[in-house]
C-alpha cells in the first residue's frame, strides 16, 4: 500500500495531458490479446483488443480501450505505507489515511519537520526490521521494512517541497492525499 499526495485543481480546470501520452490504453479487461501496448496503435489492433476484451467491462463497455483518467497526468509524490506514516509524524499531520490542506499551511508543517530533522535527527529514525511469522515447520519474514534515515527522510520533504512549488504554479491551493 502507498499514500499519493496530489495537488487539488482549482474547480473548472483540468490537467494537461504531456505529449508523450495517448489519451487512451488498453483495458484491463483484454489483457489475453497477444501484446496489449503494441495493439492500441491501429485500428487492427483496437478490433482484436474488442475481441478480446469483456463485453459487461465497466471501464471500456467491451471495446478493450479505456480512456485514460485525466489526473494520471497530475504531478505527484508517493511514498509507501511505513514512509508515509512516519513522514506524518514528522509534518505533524493527524490524518494519515486520507486527507486535504491549504497548501500554506502544508509548507509550515515541512518547514517544522525540517527543524525536527536538525534538533532530533537520528532518533527520528526508524531502522531496518522484518516481522516473522510461522509458516509450516519454517519461520519466515512475513514483512521487511527496509527503514528511512534523516537523508530519506530530507529528500522526500525536499519531493514534497518541490510538489507544492508545482502545484502553486498550476493554480492549486490545496494538497490532498489518500
Amino acid at each position: 500500500m502507498s499514500t499519493t499526495l496530489i495537488p487539488v485543481l482549482p474547480e473548472g480546470a483540468s490537467w494537461n495531458r504531456p505529449e508523450s501520452f495517448d489519451d487512451y490504453d488498453w483495458c484491463i479487461c483484454a489483457q489475453m490479446a497477444p501484446d496489449p501496448c503494441a495493439l492500441i496503435y491501429t485500428v487492427e489492433g483496437r478490433e482484436v483488443l474488442r475481441q478480446n476484451a469483456d463485453s459487461s467491462c465497466p471501464l471500456c463497455g467491451g471495446s478493450g480501450v479505456d480512456p485514460q483518467d485525466p489526473s494520471l497526468y497530475a504531478p505527484h509524490v508517493e511514498w509507501n505505507e511505513d514512509n508515509a506514516e512516519v513522514l506524518f509524524n514528522l509534518l505533524g499531520i493527524a490524518d494519515r489515511l486520507c486527507g486535504q490542506q491549504p497548501i500554506g499551511r502544508m509548507r509550515m508543517h515541512i518547514q517544522k519537520a525540517r527543524a525536527a530533522l536538525i534538533s532530533r535527527g537520528p532518533s527520528l529514525e526508524r531502522p531496518n526490521y522484518q516481522e516473522m511469522t510461522v509458516h509450516g515447520d519454517a519461520i519466515v519474514p512475513r514483512s521487511i521494512s527496509r527503514g528511512l534515515d534523516v537523508e530519506g527522510m530530507r529528500e522526500r520533504l525536499d519531493s514534497l517541497e518541490r510538489l507544492l512549488g508545482e502545484s502553486v504554479s498550476l493554480g492549486c491551493r490545496e494538497i490532498s492525499w489518500s
